[in-house]
């Protein structure tokens, strides 16, 4: 389990590029830090759902999930 938490922290920087581009791409509200850090929250609330392989690709598709989630429901509500 340790490991699982030293491989999120190692991951950070490559999170934060990712995260950055995700956000400059659209115009909204979601800011680049406060993406990584509830992907890291969520992939620590649900680290019994992975199942081994990639751990980073694991994290970044949480943290896309979470990105798309937020600008559909800003999206919505804008209407």
């Amino acid at each position: 389990m340790s490991n699982f938490k030293e491989n999120l922290k190692s991951m950070y920087p490559e999170l934060m590029r990712i995260a950055n581009r995700l956000v400059e791409k659209k115009n909204n509200e979601v800011d680049a830090p406060d993406l990584v850090q509830n992907a890291l929250l969520r992939a620590l609330e649900k680290q019994n759902l992975f199942k081994g392989g990639n751990q980073t690709a694991w994290v970044i598709t949480i943290m896309k999930n979470i990105y798309y989630d937020e600008y559909r429901k800003n999206k919505i509500e804008v209407k």
